[in-house]
């Protein structure tokens, strides 16, 4: 797959960083590049492992809801809701066929959305069509809107009471 047709990846900025795994420490080979559109690549290279990991990493972040506290984390719950095409089940099988495994994270700072999948191409494909169709036409059922919205108010009443969430969002405030 071409992420950009403007990218030299004849000439990446390579970096060494140590890694340590079950004892073993090595050098992995961190490559850094930037699109067209300005958006920053990290890319680790491991023929021996057949595996892609796919983190996209959002400035998005709950501390960014401003005047919409919850925002961050009800879109962290909605995006796998679906598509206009694909039911949340429908999402579900697709990647549960090809082994695939989809994630969302939500922190203070940043949203996270992962894929792990195989780099053959009858996994690969198919998994990246799914989640690039997440992340390009999400739905936002109403159901499911109303119900993550109960349950965030819910969330922000307990957390309005609890002096740890108040010292917490004071300190990121």
């Amino acid at each position: 797959r071409v992420i950009d047709e403007n990218v030299n990846f004849s000439s990446p900025l390579v970096q060494l960083h140590p890694y340590s795994f079950c004892g073993k420490k090595t050098m992995l080979p961190i490559q850094h590049f930037v699109t067209s559109t300005q958006t920053p690549v990290y890319f680790i290279h491991t023929p021996e492992l057949p595996v892609l990991e796919l983190r996209i990493i959002f400035d998005a972040g709950s501390a960014r809801d401003g005047d919409h506290p919850g925002l961050a984390e009800l879109t962290h719950h909605l995006i796998r809701e679906g598509t206009a095409t694909l039911s949340e089940e429908q999402v579900a099988d697709q990647f549960d066929q090809v082994g695939a495994i989809f994630s969302t994270i939500n922190d203070q700072d940043m949203s996270v959305v992962s894929l792990r999948t195989l780099t053959k191409k009858n996994f690969l494909d198919p998994a990246l069509t799914t989640l690039t169709t997440l992340l390009h036409a999400p739905l936002f059922p109403t159901a499911g809107f109303l119900q993550q919205q109960k349950l965030q108010l819910t969330m922000l009443e307990h957390q309005a009471q609890s002096p740890s969430d108040i010292a917490e969002n004071a300190f990121f405030d």
